[in-house]
């Protein structure tokens, strides 16, 4: 993904010059995956960590009665991803706080249908000398075991919570999930390239048991370079030159 100051999709374009964490591809297969579960849902969702507003952007796209509470710590990136809502087709959906997650539900006793997250990658690892992107990528505000205790407390019983993960964090985090009582319902991995080893992982969790957990491996791009016929299809309906 190029780090140019937007980047423009069928339907919306998201400016990210004010963002430390730019628009990429791991970001919008995750957008994609929560979006297609999410075809013409309705009630209320909350997106921890919105950034761009590229998430709820993603999924106000594809239910309309949707209406969504993203939540971003950074005022820079907040004020951001409301312009980019305000400039799309979906802003009457998406209202995005700038506050951390924590203060802004002291604030609401909101409960949400879906709940979906791009917590930050780095978990206690090694932070970079640029605070607002180190902030963005490493769990400093807000730790994974913050996040599930937020999703299990406020997503209503029938609700699904959908995150995105690199593949080393994934088993911690379900063991933390299921601690707290939500349950594994799907598991996709993704590499970037066929044949090389997956580093994200998407998951989706329920407070009720599934008959099934459904679990995939997928990848970005075949050996050749060319888009894998999986990330077409999911991604069809946002990128410009498909």
């Amino acid at each position: 993904m190029p780090k140019n100051p937007f980047f423009l999709f069928k339907e919306f374009r998201v400016m990210q010059d004010g963002c430390a964490m730019k628009v990429s591809t791991d970001a919008c297969i995750f957008g994609a995956w929560a979006a297609a579960q999410l075809r013409g849902k309705s009630g209320q969702a909350l997106d921890i960590g919105t950034g761009t507003g590229l998430l709820s952007l993603m999924v106000a796209q594809q239910a309309p009665d949707l209406r969504i509470h993203a939540v971003e710590l950074d005022a820079e990136a907040a004020a951001q991803a409301t312009e980019n809502a305000r400039q799309s087709p979906f802003g009457s959906q998406v209202q995005v706080f700038a506050l951390s997650v924590q203060d802004f539900l002291a604030s609401t006793d909101s409960v949400y249908e879906f709940i979906f997250s791009n917590p930050p990658f780095f978990h206690r690892s090694l932070p970079s000398p640029q605070e607002q992107r180190n902030a963005a990528r490493h769990t400093i505000t807000l730790l994974h075991e913050e996040i599930v205790a937020i999703a299990a407390e406020r997503l209503t019983l029938e609700g699904c919570f959908f995150v995105l993960l690199p593949t080393t964090a994934t088993n911690t985090f379900v063991w933390q999930a299921t601690k707290n009582g939500l349950l594994l319902h799907k598991l996709e991995y993704w590499a970037s390239r066929q044949g090389q080893q997956p580093h994200i992982a998407l998951l989706k969790f329920g407070k009720l048991p599934c008959v099934e957990v459904q679990k995939a491996h997928h990848y970005t791009c075949l050996t050749d370079g060319s888009y894998s016929p999986a990330f077409r299809a999911l991604l069809a309906d946002y990128y410009l030159h498909f």
